[in-house]
């Protein structure tokens, strides 16, 4: 039998981090998508220099050509507000974004508190709060959490970048 990534994670991993392996097929399957959603939209349109200064240049692209007549971005936005803003304040999942990290983007709170005029403001919070995911899976942070309730995190950040990259350019 060939010993793939996952498997190989959920042996060797699981002995050091149990919760891993408690996992459902569906979170790992959703956090691999994520790897690799990210890593082909980071390369192909975000010139391969994913940060808040390519997601604002990709939001501004994605604008002038037309993209935001189709883009959906409501079920994204409500999922991210509902997660990280309860009674007017910020949750305490609103910290574990750190987004002190990313120059606290005034884009991200913005959307949060609803007061974006804009769907490229929102289309910028929302990328940035998927940057975020991402930054705290590749270094590491999410495995402090064991990934314990991050599934939904990773599905709608994945429909997001599939949505954009069925309807985006990639930059030149």
């Amino acid at each position: 039998m060939k010993l793939n990534g996952v498997h190989w994670l959920e042996e060797q991993v699981a002995e050091q981090v149990a919760e891993f392996g408690n996992l459902k097929d569906e979170e790992k399957s959703e956090i691999i998508d994520f790897c690799m959603l990210w890593s082909f939209f980071e390369g192909r349109y975000l010139n391969e220099n994913g940060n808040v200064n390519s997601i604002r240049e990709f939001a501004t692209k994605f604008e002038k050509n037309g993209g935001f007549t189709k883009l959906k971005l409501d079920e994204c936005v409500k999922y991210f507000v509902d997660r990280y803003v309860a009674d007017g304040e910020f949750t305490h999942s609103h910290e574990s974004l750190y987004l002190e990290k990313s120059g606290n983007p005034p884009e991200v709170n913005q959307m949060l508190k609803e007061v974006s005029s804009t769907t490229s403001e929102k289309l910028i919070g929302c990328l940035v709060i998927i940057y975020r995911f991402r930054n705290n899976l590749f270094h590491g942070v999410k495995w402090q959490y064991n990934f314990l309730g991050q599934l939904d995190n990773f599905t709608h950040a994945n429909k997001l970048l599939m949505k954009l990259m069925q309807l985006g350019q990639p930059n030149n």
